[in-house]
């Protein structure tokens, strides 16, 4: 999927003025996609090593 141009240069804007960086912001929401779904990662972890038993 495409980012939408005009809406990735003011999120970067606003980071930038916010005095963050991009990547280390993305890195962030990537974090806590993962923190939020640590139960579903678990879940599934677990499902695949019963499977592979």
């Amino acid at each position: 999927m495409a980012v939408d141009k005009d809406l990735k240069e003011l999120a970067s804007t606003i980071l930038k003025i916010s005095g963050k960086d991009h990547d280390t912001w993305l890195t962030e929401q990537y974090q806590t996609l993962i923190n939020n779904s640590a139960k579903l990662i678990t879940q599934s972890l677990k499902a695949n090593a019963d499977i592979q038993q």
